[in-house]
């Protein structure tokens, strides 16, 4: 009863201290409040995200210290828990309706809100209602450890949804314009120059990471056994990429969510949000940023499951960590955070005077990571043959005032939204983990459990610091295989009340607390219900949008018109959007490698280095986006002068009409003969 007792106490608390920290980050950021937060510290979204984050383990602490004099314990009518699960289902519905009006939304992507609001609303009762009639008559949600069948059934699941995921992922049609081609270009093209040797310096850099040094030895392997097409391969890779997110996830569902039902509606939520949410070739979210959070989510998993190997096993995390550095600064730091977090956690489930060294040391062991990344980095880059990175160019462009200027300053939504959900589950799992520790408890029972709950809300909160950087809707979508995964372990939390409240004689014995408890259980229990199954009807809807994401024969023709149009006696180099891709899938050298087009505009010495490049193309010809010559025009005129001194406008190569928006201005030396050419003049 005690035992009980106490759960119920946290139940309670950790709910409220959600309650109040979410207060806290709306408002930060919401309330006008916000305008004072902004004026005083800048963007106010990261402030308060910051700020609700640190007002979770405060409260924690109090909290904790309230529950030690009976506070909180008091019998309140359960009638009262049913009204709490009752609003919480409205807000939930509410918010569904409000996404829309989320910055930067595309809502024509998602199935549901090509209709009226009524029916929406009318689908998503109607399916919780007879989900949940027919989870009173069965007996699927028993607490048992699962079968070596449903292991299997479970394994078979998720192997499928991975090869889906691999199939769905592979878009080899990057030229399809409306945003893709841009998008892609960014991260491209760093690939591509590290995969022709070409190393990063401060002209020349990634906006998303030093992800490249991972991708080259791909490209480069690839290239020795005969195969040059770059860009498929690249698009094959970050679509196995996906497909390894998916197995990562599932793994970590499967050690901390044993019901049968709640774990396929989990893995299956996590595979279907990467397929049926985002668009097209945005791969800067999927995979970029899922990747390492779902490394550390499964690392967090293996060190649950190995507490014999917990020493190997946490050195390896933070190896992890600073590679994560190297794949991207922001996805590393934050991992080792999270990763220290797990181990301080955990050190301080001891009331020896040790375990604030052993704390002391896993976030000391955090930073090392960090500067171990920043190491690492340059070791590669010296490797290649360039100079040490300065810190400044590697947190490029973070420490970069014009980067996204007039973006980052978007208001969060401050209706009921999505943002609020989701941080009252990690502040409620900030919460349940920090409760374990001795600041919280004056007897602490060492709870492995609990400390994975507190790696997972700390690695989600820093993960969604990406949204409320830029809270354009779909950054939002970097969180949902994340919240799957934190939905399922709160669900299995709540097995046994979700069970009573079916059970009229149970249902009438339960407390307000356990009430509660089986009611925001079973709330969750149909929200992943709903993700999955409206995110099959929207992975349709979603394919059918993608079509031309898979449209070879574009991308081929495209390539064709181009080698047809290229002079056969002149040697040609090739830069902006499009260009590098073309020239990428046909095994061929841009020779010159430059800062990709879609982020030049950040650092006008880039256009300077770039005109630097074009100088040097005496005697060869160039190909390049018309839209990206007349951005070095604008740029810098000297330079663009001094190029047509050297060279001469020769005409347009016309693209096919499935890529009709992309035009490439074709440039020779100044005085070249056409006639010695084995095609036609370009004009």
């Amino acid at each position: 009863m005690q035992e009980r007792d106490q759960k119920d106490r946290l139940f309670l608390s950790g709910i409220l201290c959600a309650v109040l920290a979410l207060a806290v980050v709306w408002i930060g950021a919401v309330s006008p409040a916000s305008a004072w937060v902004s004026a005083a510290f800048g963007q106010c979204n990261l402030v308060s995200l910051a700020a609700g984050s640190a007002a979770a383990l405060v409260l924690s602490i109090g909290l904790n210290r309230l529950m030690r004099g009976g506070a909180l314990t008091a019998k309140l009518p359960r009638g009262l828990a049913w009204g709490c699960a009752a609003v919480l289902s409205v807000f939930l519905i509410v918010s569904m309706n409000h996404e829309r009006y989320v910055f930067a939304t595309n809502t024509h992507y998602l199935f549901l809100f090509r209709y009226p609001k009524f029916l929406r609303v009318l689908v998503v009762c109607a399916l919780s209602a007879i989900f949940v009639y027919w989870l009173r008559g069965s007996r699927a949600l028993r607490d048992s450890a699962p079968t070596i069948r449903e292991r299997r059934l479970f394994a078979a699941l998720s192997g499928l949804l991975a090869v889906l995921v691999l199939a769905a992922k592979y878009m080899p049609n990057v030229l399809n314009e409306g945003g893709s081609l841009y998008h892609f270009h960014a991260y491209f093209n760093s690939i591509y120059n590290v995969a022709h040797g070409a190393p990063f310096s401060s002209d020349v850099t990634s906006i998303y990471g030093h992800y490249a040094f991972f991708y080259a030895p791909f490209i480069l392997l690839a290239r020795a056994v005969g195969f040059t097409n770059e860009v498929k391969l690249t698009i094959f890779l970050l679509a196995a990429l996906c497909a390894i997110v998916a197995v990562l996830y599932a793994y970590a569902i499967s050690v901390f969510v044993k019901n049968a039902l709640v774990r396929a509606f989990a893995v299956v939520s996590v595979c279907l949000a990467m397929l049926s949410l985002d668009i097209g070739l945005y791969v800067q979210l999927t995979p970029h940023r899922l990747f390492p959070y779902a490394v550390f989510a499964a690392l967090t998993a293996f060190w649950y499951t190995h507490p014999k190997q917990r020493g190997a096993v946490t050195a390896a995390g933070y190896i992890a960590a600073a590679l994560g550095v190297v794949w991207s600064t922001e996805c590393g730091a934050i991992s080792a955070l999270a990763w220290a977090a797990l181990g301080c956690c955990s050190a301080l489930q001891s009331r020896k005077p040790s375990a604030w060294l052993r704390a002391a040391g896993h976030l000391a062991a955090a930073a090392a990571a960090v500067v171990g990344g920043y190491c690492l980095t340059n070791a590669f880059n010296l490797a290649m043959g360039g100079g040490v990175i300065s810190v400044s160019d590697f947190l490029f462009p973070l420490m970069t005032g014009s980067y996204m200027e007039g973006y980052l300053e978007e208001p969060l939504y401050g209706g009921p939204a999505a943002w609020m959900s989701i941080l009252l589950v990690l502040f409620f799992l900030v919460f349940r983990g920090f409760s374990s520790t001795v600041l919280c408890t004056s007897a602490p029972a060492g709870d492995d459990r609990a400390a994975a709950y507190f790696m997972i809300g700390v690695l989600g909160i820093g993960s969604l610091s990406y949204a409320f950087n830029r809270p354009a809707h779909g950054n939002f979508y970097i969180m949902m295989p994340l919240m799957s995964l934190a939905m399922g372990m709160i669900v299995q939390s709540a097995l046994p009340e979700i069970r009573s409240l079916g059970q009229a004689a149970a249902r009438n014995s339960l407390s307000f607390a356990r009430t509660l408890r089986g009611g925001v259980g079973l709330v969750t229990l149909c929200v992943l219900f709903l993700t999955s199954t409206l995110c099959v009807a929207n992975y349709g809807a979603r394919q059918t949008d993608n079509k031309r994401f898979r449209d070879e024969y574009s991308m081929n023709r495209m390539s064709d018109v181009v080698l047809e149009g290229l002079p056969k006696d002149l040697e040609t180099a090739a830069m902006g959007r499009g260009a590098v891709e073309i020239f990428a899938s046909l095994g061929l050298d841009t020779i010159v490698h430059v800062m990709d087009y879609s982020d030049i505009t950040i650092d006008p010495d880039d256009f300077v280095y770039a005109d630097d490049q074009l100088a040097q193309l005496e005697g060869k010809a160039l190909m390049i986006c018309s839209d990206n010559m007349d951005m070095h025009r604008e740029a810098n005129l000297e330079g663009y002068r001094s190029f047509m001194e050297t060279h001469t406008f020769a005409g347009t190569i016309t693209p096919p009409s499935e890529v009709e928006e992309l035009v490439f201005e074709y440039y020779v030396p100044v005085g070249y003969d056409f006639s010695t050419d084995e095609v036609a003049p370009l004009l």
